[in-house]
């Protein structure tokens, strides 16, 4: 709010303000302005635009100026404009020509929103930088499109941040570097804020409010938790270990001890941080306050403001630029100040001042009439109202609010002095109306005065400060909010309109617009838009929409080609969001974003009803509010389903969320006044998150049935492929036990019938021989045939059988078969060729114990112990020497080792002379 700062107001308080000693360090003499080439009489004498956006010298000591059109270089004698043409494409919206810096060669680049350009001294015009492949998913015409050119030379090259990436291009090669990579919590920041002494960038301080501290890798070194609203500017002295940030209040931040310090101050966000150290022999730390026609001075050593210097279009002002919107130290120490209505320089000494030729401009133009400001602003109005004050030319208006009354002004200057016109006054407890004639005036003490025609009191007017709320609900008993809009509404831009509404005539004023409307329809107006900004006046025709009692929406038309609108240009939305229109609204939620885009949704349209989004919007805000002062109310909110309770929100009014999961919420705000009361009208909006398609039932039972059914196919496969390996094995066995076992048999009865009808000796040798190969082969056929036969898998089919051959094997030769058997045995199964291998095994040890033990009984033990199956066979035998021979050394020995290597077991032979075996297989299973 306040754009304007009373003209005496100003001088008295920059009065005070400077210490004489001060002050006498600066020669205010050595001072120059420079307006627009229209004002100046010719493109060699001004300004391409009065509206100037930064300022920067380049490597041969000119000065360059982004302005609203274009960008001029003034060379200490004449300027030199370089326009922008449609087919250029250089300007957006109404920001113009808005960034500058320097290369490393002394090359000037500028940006314009959206593109990169750099200036080519050869072909003296101004050539754009390809970025077709820098962030290709920013969205185009999108605030993640936009290009910040950053004043850092660090490797002499040009520094710059758009949507995620913070970028270098190299001053000789022309080669682009990305340098860092910004996490995405941090890429709605409007851009970073600078680098340290230590070599780490600094963002933040907006959304989020916290300070982050990036190495050049992306990195977040540390974080930096801010007791502010919004931090706009850094500065850090070399050698020093105090960051100085821009904030509503200048602070100093000490990175050693983390302390803050702030010097408070009603003028508006400070930047713009600059030293000029030839200028005065104390540090000096220079700034601006936003939107202001002002420049402060801040005494390091001393920690205390010593300058403030009104830039205001006065006679007698040595630095006429009006607002300030950018300060710049040149390499010589001279301040250059860029304003909205031309540039001023204050130079160190003579000797700058003559080598720049001292060419100053005075702010005439012919056709135009050029007045200064008198009330302006936001004003305390002796009634107890607040009223805003607008000026066109010669015309003032004004609008003046309370709880309980409206007011609407008009009225001319008669003189430098005094304003005079009629006020319309309305009482909202009982509806009376009074037209009064009135007059205000500046007294000799440059106090504003009012006194209402036949009477003789004047009443003192006093300029509304900035800290205070300026947010006014009209509550009398007689108001009705359905058909009045009168009060205070937020434009969401920075500054409040506040609106008179008088039967069919409405009236809104705000800083720079002033609006004069009739009912076209119920919920409708028609009628003129003045806006007065940047120095110029331009008109437009403007169509209200009287959607709801919180909303309106307005669509425009410019009707001609001033201040920085086109002729014929159309716009729409622009008026919007809230007014508390009673004590049930006094709490209200303004605004819902989504990725820090305003969402054109009507918040008290989803206190019952929910609103729907997708699940990959997963970066939501919400901004609240209240009638009442906010400098005095605490805000409380919570997200139903996600927060487990209330968070305070201290300074920001805003809460965001990322993230969500899919479901139901419900975000609730509530406040609390200075003395702790409950205010009331709680609001709350309804949200739903749809879930993602993977978190959905049907998904979830679709994604069950296709793995329960691949389950389902694998184990039939599994099976199918086992049962054909069973049949295979079965007739396998039957094969082998009727085809070649038969053979067998008919040869061992065959030669068993020659044998007893030969008498020769050594013919009944031969064919015993042969039958005893024949049942030799009977036998192992047999054990084969019962080792591929499925069947014999279970454990219960092993264990007979290796107590029958036991039995059949031993007892013949008096030597006793005991079995140890563990009931956990009988529970396994061994694969086919395991089987196989273990009871060859046991069938060698037992055919071994038969042949060469001598033992008198032999003793067979099965455990199971883990995931292996222990097998010993012990007698008490004889035993064999350390050294073992005859068959267990021979075939005997080898057989059974290579069957343990088959079986992947452990095998263990203990024996001694009468000492007896024992044998030890430790075999893995499944």
């Amino acid at each position: 709010m306040n754009r304007c700062t009373s003209v005496l107001l100003h001088f008295l308080t920059a009065l005070l303000l400077i210490p004489p000693g001060a002050a006498a360090q600066i020669n205010w003499s050595l001072s120059a302005n420079f307006v627009s080439a229209a004002e100046a009489g010719g493109p060699n004498f001004g300004l391409a635009n009065q509206v100037v956006r930064d300022i920067q010298e380049d490597g041969k000591g000119r000065m360059w100026f982004a302005t609203q059109t274009g960008v001029s270089c003034y060379d200490g004698k004449t300027f030199k404009s370089y326009l922008n043409t449609p087919a250029d494409s250089l300007l957006w919206k109404d920001w113009g020509c808005h960034f500058l810096t320097a290369d490393g060669t002394g090359r000037i680049w500028l940006a314009t929103t959206f593109k990169l350009f750099y200036f080519e001294e050869k072909k003296d015009r101004f050539v754009e930088y390809d970025l077709s492949g820098v962030e290709p998913e920013a969205k185009k015409d999108h605030w993640q499109s936009e290009i910040y050119l950053l004043d850092l030379l660090d490797e002499g090259a040009v520094w710059f941040r758009k949507s995620a990436g913070l970028y270098a291009i190299d001053a000789r090669s022309m080669k682009l570097r990305k340098k860092m990579t910004i996490p995405l919590a941090w890429r709605s920041v409007s851009g970073l804020l600078g680098k340290d002494n230590d070599g780490l960038f600094w963002a933040g301080g907006w959304k989020p409010k916290d300070l982050a501290l990036f190495q050049s890798d992306g990195t977040i070194r540390r974080k930096i938790n801010v007791p502010f609203d919004v931090v706009r500017d850094m500065f850090q002295q070399p050698g020093e270990n105090i960051v100085w940030l821009g904030t509503t209040a200048l602070a100093s931040y000490d990175k050693s001890t983390g302390q803050w310090e702030q010097w408070l101050s009603a003028s508006g966000y400070y930047e713009g941080f600059a030293m000029a150290p030839k200028l005065t022999s104390e540090p000096i730390l220079w700034m601006y306050p936003i939107g202001k026609a002002i420049v402060y001075g801040f005494n390091l050593k001393e920690k205390k403001f010593v300058y403030q210097i009104s830039t205001n279009n006065l006679p007698g002002n040595m630095l006429r630029c009006s607002n300030v919107e950018c300060l710049y130290v040149d390499s010589n120490s001279n301040i250059w100040i860029g304003g909205k209505e031309g540039v001023s320089v204050l130079f160190c000494n003579q000797k700058e001042k003559d080598k720049w030729d001292s060419l100053s401009v005075s702010y005439t133009k012919k056709n135009r009439i050029n007045y200064s400001p008198l009330i302006t602003g936001t004003w305390d109005m002796p009634n107890g109202s607040i009223a805003e004050w607008m000026n066109d030319g010669k015309e003032y208006t004004y609008v003046a609010l309370s709880k309980h009354s409206k007011a609407y002004f008009e009225g001319t200057l008669m003189d430098n002095s005094t304003i005079a016109g009629k006020r319309t006054f309305i009482d909202t407890e009982n509806g009376t109306r009074l037209v009064s004639d009135i007059t205000y005036f500046r007294n000799e003490k440059g106090q504003w005065k009012e006194i209402i025609k036949k009477s003789f009191d004047s009443l003192n007017m006093v300029k509304h400060m900035a800290h205070k709320s300026n947010v006014v609900v009209c509550r009398g008993k007689g108001f009705n909010p359905t058909t009045d809009i009168s009060g205070t509404w937020d434009v969401l831009i920075g500054f409040y309109s506040y609106y008179f509404q008088d039967g069919d005539f409405l009236s809104v004023i705000s800083p720079d617009h002033l609006l004069k409307m009739r009912k076209s329809g119920k919920n409708t107006w028609k009628g003129r838009q003045i806006r007065t900004y940047g120095g110029c006046r331009t008109e437009m025709e403007v169509n209200l929409s009287f959607v709801r009692s919180d909303s309106i929406y307005a669509e425009w038309t410019a009707l001609d080609s001033h201040c920085d609108l086109e002729k014929g240009i159309k716009g729409a939305g622009g008026l919007k969001r809230f007014k508390a229109m009673s004590e049930n609204d006094s709490v209200f939620i303004t605004e819902f974003r989504i990725f820090d885009e305003f969402q054109p949704v009507i918040p008290t349209n989803h206190v019952a009803k929910e609103l729907v989004i997708d699940h990959d919007q997963n970066f939501i805000s919400f901004d609240f509010s209240s009638s009442s002062d906010p400098a005095t109310t605490t805000f409380y909110y919570q997200l139903e389903g996600f927060d487990k309770g209330w968070f305070t929100a201290r300074m920001q009014h805003s809460a965001t969320y990322t993230n969500l999961d899919g479901g139901s919420y419900i975000f609730k705000v509530r406040a609390t006044d200075a003395e702790g009361n409950e205010l009331r009208g709680n609001a709350q909006f309804m949200l739903r998150v749809r879930q993602p398609f993977y978190k959905t039932w049907w998904f979830i039972c679709l994604a069950a049935a296709l793995f329960f059914g691949l389950i389902w196919f694998i184990f039939q496969v599994r099976l199918r492929q086992r049962l054909e390996k069973e049949d295979i094995r079965r007739r396998i066995a039957r094969d082998l036990h009727d085809e070649v076992g038969s053979t067998l048999t008919t040869i061992s009865i065959l030669s068993e019938s020659v044998l007893r009808q030969m008498d020769l000796d050594g013919e009944k040798t031969r064919l015993g021989g042969i039958g005893e190969k024949a049942r030799t082969a009977m036998s192992s056929m047999s054990d084969i045939v019962w080792s591929v036969n499925p069947q014999n898998d279970n454990m219960d089919k092993i264990v007979e059988r290796m107590i029958r051959f036991a039995a059949d094997t031993l007892e013949p030769l008096g030597i006793s078969a005991i079995f140890d058997i563990e009931k956990e045995v009988y529970a396994l199964q061994l694969p086919m060729e395991q089987r196989k291998d273990f009871y060859l095994f046991f069938k060698e040890a037992t055919t071994n114990v038969a042949k060469h033990s001598g033992a008198k009984r032999a003793v067979f033990s099965l455990k199971k112990t883990g995931r292996q199956l222990h097998f010993t066979l012990e007698d008490d035998g004889k035993g064999l020497p350390t050294q073992p021979q005859g068959s267990l050394g021979g075939n005997g020995w080898h057989n059974m080792r290579a069957r343990a290597a088959a079986l992947g077991a452990q095998l263990e032979i203990k024996t001694g002379e009468n000492r007896g075996v024992r044998v030890s297989l430790r075999m893995p299973t499944a």
